[in-house]
C-alpha cells in the first residue's frame, strides 16, 4: 500500500483478535472493566467505532483515564483505538492529541492491519441533535458569563457540546 496515498497506517498484525464496539459515551473504565476482567480479552484490538465521548470533559481527564487503567491494559496485552464519532471533538482525533501506547484516537480514513484484516476508518457523521446541543452550549456559555467574568478561550480543547 502507498504510504503517500493513505499516511495514516496502524499496524496491529500481531493482535489475535479483533473486536468492535461503539457509543460508549465516555465511560472508559467500564469498557476497559468489561474488556480484561469481565470477559478476559486478551491479545485484542479495541475498536471504539464513534460516540467515543471525547470533548465533554476536560484534556486532563482523559490522560488520568489513561494513567488509570494502562497496567490493566498492559497485563492482557490489549489496545484500543478510537474512532470519531458525531458526538466527539475532532481536535482529539488526529492522532497526536491523544496518543499512548495502548490508547490511541486515530484520524479520519486511517487504514488499521490487524488480524488479517485492513480497515478503513472514517469518523464523523451529521447529528439530528446538532442545533439543539449547539443553542444548549450557547445557553450555558451566556449564563456562566452572567456570573463569572472569566471567558472561554477559543481553545480547541475547549469542553463543549457538539463541535
Amino acid at each position: 500500500m502507498n504510504t503517500d496515498t493513505y499516511p495514516n497506517i496502524y499496524d496491529f498484525t500481531k493482535c489475535r483478535n479483533v473486536a468492535i464496539c461503539g457509543d460508549i459515551h465516555g465511560d472508559f473504565n467500564l469498557l476497559v472493566n468489561k474488556v480484561c476482567i469481565q470477559y478476559q480479552m486478551k491479545d485484542t484490538l479495541i475498536i471504539v467505532a464513534g460516540d467515543c465521548g471525547f470533548g465533554f470533559e476536560r484534556k486532563g481527564y482523559y490522560e488520568n483515564i489513561v494513567k488509570r487503567n494502562v497496567e490493566r491494559v498492559v497485563k492482557f496485552n490489549n489496545w484500543f483505538l478510537f474512532i470519531r464519532g458525531n458526538h466527539d471533538n475532532p481536535a482529539y482525533f488526529d492522532g497526536k492529541a491523544f496518543c499512548h501506547k495502548r490508547f490511541i484516537a486515530i484520524p479520519d480514513y486511517s487504514v488499521v492491519k490487524t488480524n488479517g484484516h485492513t480497515i478503513l476508518c472514517v469518523g464523523g457523521a451529521i447529528s439530528i441533535d446538532r442545533q439543539s446541543r449547539k443553542e444548549s452550549w450557547e445557553h450555558g456559555k451566556s449564563k456562566m458569563h452572567r456570573y463569572d467574568d472569566r471567558t472561554i478561550a477559543d481553545n480547541s480543547f475547549t469542553t463543549n457540546n457538539y463541535w
